[in-house]
């Protein structure tokens, strides 16, 4: 059987008995639905269905990129740059104590009294995106990762990650008795070889010294039904959002008899997507990951 947005309301209203818009309007019902299907059901199950490839290129020098939180729960720890398989990491103190952050310092000027502006080239580049920091011991600009600097009392800079150039303005001019300092993180670009996935983020070492495909296997969320005729992505798991949704209804309505007379039909479905993702991960050869 093929199932729409429209049949799963359907069937909805006919188990929870909201069969007219008075006992439940379309839009409270939609939430239901689009609520299960893509937030509880994906936390609930991880379905063969919902596995799919995720890949992004890097860019030369940039050693962060972002999880696409809005299409994909989760990602299986088995990361590839262009085919190799890299070193997987989810715990910062690990992945740092294994690659640490090492800062250098230096002292770029000194403070005159008059000037406000001061460019120049860093001892040392490429500089990692995001690490640099200047100060005066007045003004302290932080970098923002994309070739800016801010003052915290104003003032504005640029910073060229490639090639080490700065350029900073002062709010007020830097003291004749003050020294202007930086401190930053170099880093020799390489191909990768290691990846980390914490708070949303990826983060790449060595940091890419050219494009790579970096590719993956995740687990989808869900894109929200909102048209009569649109279909969920797997129609074997449209029983799953039928009574799934048929007892959160129950539950937030404090129906616990209907919700217990309907969960074992819930159970029921839940079992065979369950078995279905359980068989063909056993089909599967297990591979070692050293």
């Amino acid at each position: 059987m093929s199932y729409t947005y429209g049949s799963i309301k359907t069937k909805v209203r006919n188990i929870t008995g909201r069969l007219s818009t008075d006992q439940m309007s379309n839009t409270e019902l939609g939430s239901y639905i689009d609520n299960f299907y893509t937030v509880s059901l994906p936390n609930t199950i991880k379905s063969e269905e919902m596995l799919q490839t995720y890949s992004f290129q890097t860019v030369e020098g940039t050693d962060e990129y972002a999880f696409p939180s809005t299409s994909f729960y989760t990602v299986t720890p088995t990361a590839r740059a262009d085919g190799f398989q890299l070193f997987w990491y989810q715990d910062p103190n690990l992945f740092y104590s294994d690659y640490p952050e090492q800062y250098g310092e230096e002292e770029i000027s000194d403070g005159d009294d008059v000037t406000v502006t001061y460019a120049g080239s860093l001892d040392t580049e490429p500089v990692l995106v995001g690490s640099l920091i200047i100060w005066d011991g007045v003004e302290i600009f932080l970098d923002n990762g994309d070739g800016t600097l801010t003052g915290d009392g104003g003032g504005t800079g640029t910073i060229v990650y490639s090639t080490g150039a700065y350029s900073v303005t002062f709010n007020a001019a830097p003291l004749s008795t003050n020294t202007i300092k930086a401190k930053y993180e170099p880093y020799t670009a390489g191909q990768p070889r290691s990846i980390m996935l914490y708070n949303n983020h990826f983060v790449i070492r060595p940091v890419p010294d050219t494009l790579y495909n970096i590719s993956m296997q995740g687990y989808i969320k869900p894109s929200a039904m909102t048209d009569d005729s649109d279909t969920p992505f797997s129609d074997t798991l449209a029983p799953l959002i039928i009574y799934g949704t048929s007892l959160e209804i129950f539950a937030e309505n404090g129906d616990m008899e209907h919700y217990g007379q309907y969960y074992p039909v819930y159970q029921k479905y839940y079992d065979m997507a369950l078995d279905k993702t359980t068989q063909g991960l056993l089909n599967v050869r297990s591979v070692p990951t050293w």
